[in-house]
């Protein structure tokens, strides 16, 4: 391919009178169909945009890669369905289909990703990307087995035990090792009680009060009626002490899962990025990404202090509006409570100013550290003005209940083709 020597910009040629109809067709589409129709309602967007993006006075184009995407989906709906039938089967192994599950989901994705890539073209030239599931696995088994060992550390009750619930009853320190853990202690508690009723179970002293006229069945109806009563005593018994203690393990564990997940996300994420970038041949040219997972983690932890920042902001200006000269009175909590629904909404806003500006943070990271043997890249924006169009965009689209999201959409591809300068060595 013939290219000058100097730097150029993508040239975007589109309007919104074009876009805003296929958009809408294409939005209800989707609806209509249940979701059964995005991957061609995509290709059909995508299609337009390239079909309308110029670089050297040289047009852009793409294949219809949509059967393939859709199978790959149809495929995932399928797996899934199948772990959950076999998890409904064999419980106890549901925590491992669970883990299998995730596991299989970053292949899905790449999977998705080779059909996306390799649908573009640019004068007679098409972006390939090369997928080996098998090499992809082999190179993400490091954050894998991490994940593997500290989930099986998470789920082992004999080292994750709630301990502070038997505070409720039982104030003596917590036991480290499984054998005199709480759990364990209740439990032995709980059959020593079973196995001295069944061995008292011909003792009718107990049952003389209710007389002499009356069946042994009506005699056990009445003794289990009477053992569901506390009498009034509120304290818990062992057994729902014991159903408390596990439920609380439970959330504990699922809440570390969480974390866990979160801590070796972005690890996880450069490694995919990394695979993606390295196999993909476009412009004859080969790439390389350039960069550390270091660097990822830096760009994640921006998005940690947005979310925070975001939340310190919003509590501020609900306290204000809602305090007023009351302080922290009952009637303070009272209009809390009742103006309440308002989080719904407030949350739906932060959820889609984070993502968004994740999304937008991370392709510019991604271009930031491109490299190629023939074609040099210069992104000229900055996380600031990514952050101000992403926040801008955001709150247009929802008070705009999504008719604004195509004149959105075309701001922020204007906005990244300004921004972005390619050079043939």
């Amino acid at each position: 391919m013939n290219i000058e020597h100097e730097s150029k910009k993508i040239s975007l040629s589109v309007t919104l009178m074009e876009y805003f109809p296929l958009w809408l067709k294409v939005s209800l589409l989707k609806i209509m169909t249940l979701g059964i129709y995005a991957p061609w309602g995509n290709q059909a967007l995508k299609s337009y945009l390239y079909s309308n993006a110029k670089y050297n006075n040289k047009l852009f184009n793409t294949k219809n890669q949509a059967l393939k995407v859709f199978k790959t989906r149809l495929i995932l709906v399928i797996w899934m369905f199948a772990l959950y039938l076999i998890a409904a089967s064999v419980p106890q192994y549901d925590l491992v289909l669970q883990l299998l599950f995730l596991l299989t989901l970053p292949g899905f994705y790449l999977t998705e990703k080779k059909y996306s890539l390799n649908s573009i073209q640019f004068d007679h030239s098409e972006s390939t990307f090369t997928l080996s599931l098998v090499k992809f696995y082999q190179s993400i088994i490091s954050p894998i087995a991490v994940f593997l060992l500290l989930s099986t550390v998470i789920f082992n009750s004999e080292i994750i035990d709630s301990q502070f619930l038997a505070s409720i009853d039982n104030k003596e320190e917590p036991a480290v090792f499984s054998e005199d853990s709480y759990l364990s202690r209740t439990e032995s508690d709980i059959l020593a009680i079973d196995e001295h009723a069944r061995s008292h179970s011909s003792d009718h002293e107990a049952h003389d009060y209710w007389g002499e006229d009356i069946s042994a069945e009506e005699i056990d109806y009445l003794d289990e009626h009477e053992k569901s009563h506390n009498h009034g005593n509120i304290a818990l018994s062992r057994l729902q002490k014991y159903q408390l203690a596990n439920q609380g393990n439970q959330f504990l564990q699922y809440a570390l899962m969480c974390i866990l997940i979160l801590i070796l996300w972005p690890w996880l994420d450069f490694k995919i990025i990394e695979y993606q970038v390295n196999n993909t041949r476009f412009l004859n040219s080969r790439w390389q990404l350039k960069s550390s997972p270091i660097s990822l983690y830096g760009l994640y932890a921006k998005v940690l202090f947005l979310i925070a920042g975001l939340l310190v902001m919003s509590g501020l200006v609900i306290s204000m509006l809602l305090m007023g000269d009351e302080g922290s009175s009952p009637e303070f909590w009272s209009n809390a409570l009742v103006h309440g629904f308002w989080l719904l909404p407030l949350s739906i806003i932060i959820f889609a100013v984070v993502m968004n500006t994740l999304q937008a943070w991370r392709r510019q990271w991604k271009l930031n550290n491109l490299s190629s043997e023939q074609l040099t890249i210069t992104n000229s924006d900055t996380y600031l003005s990514n952050l101000l169009l992403s926040l801008s965009n955001t709150l247009v689209g929802l008070f705009t209940l999504g008719f604004a999201i195509p004149w959105c959409h075309l701001r922020k591809y204007r906005y990244q083709s300004k921004h972005l300068m390619v050079e043939c060595r």
